[in-house]
């Protein structure tokens, strides 16, 4: 009841008296019976062809549609691939590595981790968020740079994506806040809006609970190309929310809350941090990708040791949810063309232990 209560004073920010009504009830129920029956419609997705990658294990892989014979594989942590590279250019119908960047390593020019890939302009940028590095690689010519992000060093950009050439946007933790809108240039930054009330805990003490909320509704977020609007999803909370910016604010078109995050509470050296259950927690969305007219994320619903699924929930950028895409094989991430013609899916063959380019034709 208490958890209604809280649901219903939040929806009142937002005008339509349907939508509320709609939240209302998927907001406060802690088990639904099946996420299918939210989608009208379901398609069926056969493997049109099977690309084996030789010599390359990527544990927790990112993928990226780069051009029409080309993909981005990328690894989240440097130990968890098989070469010393984390960012691969694979052939997208032969399945050879292209090109290899972003060496393992704390040099200048060198990467520890991975958080997202992002297109700006000509460019293909990717985020290091442990030593806040941005890297930027230009396919057409060839050429690699580096940027270090000096803005803030006391808050943890957990996903950055470029807005232009000096600003960005970054979801983490942020005092009180989801977001940091900053620029790049002079170090200047505004703070927008905040992460969603964890279950069971009255509203006028949410505010303590920052960190763990933080945590508890972790995830990524994918950019609508050319546009101004973002997606963020969260990865063990069924928790999908959509942003427009609208300079100098950030605002919410819509979120989407059918999941509670699965976990509880721990006190440790006086704070509140939220602590998943790794044997008991399920994964809600593992993977995201997007074009200029819908938003497709990658839906698990199975425990997080899986970490695989066969689900493509389809969203439009207004939160509209279209369809659900239902593989033939279970994948680790997914990348959409931009004619939403094509889904390039990765995943790890079991035998050969060898990553596998899977191409499904809508």
């Amino acid at each position: 009841m208490l958890l209604c209560q809280i649901t219903k004073s939040i929806m009142k920010k937002i005008g339509s008296i349907n939508i509320i009504l709609f939240i209302f009830f998927i907001g406060c129920e802690k088990n639904p019976v099946n996420v299918d029956t939210y989608f009208n419609k379901q398609e069926k997705l056969h493997a049109e062809k099977i690309i084996p990658i030789k010599d390359l294990y990527i544990k927790f892989p990112k993928i990226y549609n780069l051009t029409d014979s080309s993909l981005v594989i990328s690894a989240i942590a440097m130990n968890f691939t098989s070469n010393d590279h984390l960012i691969c250019i694979i052939g997208k119908h032969t399945g050879k590595i292209i090109k290899e960047l972003g060496k393992g390593g704390r040099g200048p020019d060198e990467l520890t981790t991975l958080s997202n890939i992002d297109k700006l302009n000509n460019k293909i940028v990717f985020y290091d968020p442990m030593s806040r590095k941005i890297l930027l690689y230009e396919n057409k010519t060839d050429s690699v740079s580096h940027q270090t992000l000096g803005a803030q060093k006391k808050y943890m950009y957990r996903n950055l994506y470029m807005i232009d050439d000096n600003k960005f946007l970054s979801s983490g933790d942020f005092e009180n806040s989801m977001y940091y809108y900053g620029d790049l240039s002079t170090g200047e930054c505004s703070l927008h809006l905040s992460y969603p009330y964890l279950p069971d805990i009255p509203e006028d003490k949410q505010e303590n609970f920052q960190i763990a909320r933080s945590l508890a509704f972790s995830g990524n977020m994918v950019k609508q190309p050319g546009g101004k609007r973002l997606a963020y999803y969260a990865r063990s909370a069924g928790y999908l929310q959509i942003i427009e910016i609208s300079t100098p604010s950030i605002e919410e078109v819509m979120h989407w809350y059918f999941a509670h995050p699965t976990g509880k509470l721990v006190n440790r050296g006086g704070y509140n941090i939220w602590v998943q259950d790794m044997e008991k927690s399920t994964d809600s969305f593992l993977s995201g990708t997007a074009s200029k007219k819908f938003i497709y994320l990658l839906y698990s619903g199975k425990p997080r040791s899986h970490n695989k699924g066969s689900k493509v929930f389809v969203f439009d950028w207004n939160g509209n949810r279209i369809k659900i895409l239902e593989l033939d094989q279970e994948v680790k991430a997914i990348s959409i063309d931009r004619e939403d013609r094509n889904i390039y899916a990765i995943t790890i063959n079991d035998k050969t232990l060898n990553s596998e380019i899977i191409h499904y034709v809508l």
